[in-house]
Order: C-alpha cells, then structure tokens, then sequence
C-alpha cells in the first residue's frame, strides 16, 4: 500500500556503547522491564490519544487487545501497540522481541518505549511515530 511504518525490535543486550540509535537515552540508575498488555478488549472510539496516553501509556501499558475488525495495516497512528488476539505475550526482554518496554526509578515508571519510540512519562515528551498491530 505504500504506506511507511516502523517496527521496533530489540537488537542487543548488553554493553551497547558500540550501538547508536536515532534517539538515546541515559537509563543509568533505571529499571527495565518488559511493557504490560491490557488484555480485556478496548473500544478504541471511546478514546482519544491524550486518553490512551493517561489511561495505558503512563501506566506502563505498551499493548491493548482492539477489534481485529477496525485494523488493515499493521501499523496504527495510536502511543500503544494494538493486539488483536487472546494470546499471551512474552513477557520476557530478549533479542528479536518488540521493542516494548518500561524504565522505571524506584518503582516509579520514567518512561515508556512503545515500539521502540521514547514516551517521557514525567514531561509528556513523545517521540512514538507509530504503534503495530500484533497479529
């Protein structure tokens, strides 16, 4: 369809200071972990953006389960990943798996890669392009 997307996908683990990336962040004193999937199915009509944002986003939700009935392309212009079936996810960061992920200090969620895009929970900063619908 012609249509330009990115899928973020976790390349390596581990001393990156070879790596480089279009965005870096600093997650020196931060806490990783793999993002959570809201798994009871959301009517996505009833939300706009900022809603999905303060709703999932900011709570360290990466993923909600949607109608697989709205989505063609496997790209969706939304800040969360769309599933659209009841299966469980890996919850586990490893090599070649979404780039979805929660830096938190202390408990305390700081910010929130969807897709491999840079949310900051504390000033609202955005980088997210696009969120993926997993099949």
């Amino acid at each position: 369809n012609g249509k330009r997307f990115f899928k973020g996908l976790i390349d390596d683990i581990g001393d990156l200071s070879t790596q480089y990336g279009v965005d870096e962040l600093n997650c020196t004193g931060l806490n990783a972990r793999y993002g959570l999937t809201f798994n009871d199915t959301v009517d996505l009509n009833l939300y706009s953006t900022e809603d999905l944002i303060n709703n999932f986003v900011k709570k360290g939700y990466t993923t909600i389960l949607g109608d697989s009935s709205v989505y063609r392309d496997d790209c969706v212009n939304l800040p969360v990943n769309i599933k659209i079936f009841d299966k469980k996810n890996t919850n586990e960061i490893k090599i070649e798996t979404s780039a979805n992920l929660v830096l938190e200090k202390e408990n305390e969620i700081r910010f929130v890669i969807v897709n491999g895009f840079i949310f900051d929970v504390k000033t609202g900063k955005s980088n997210v392009k696009n969120a993926v619908l997993l099949r």
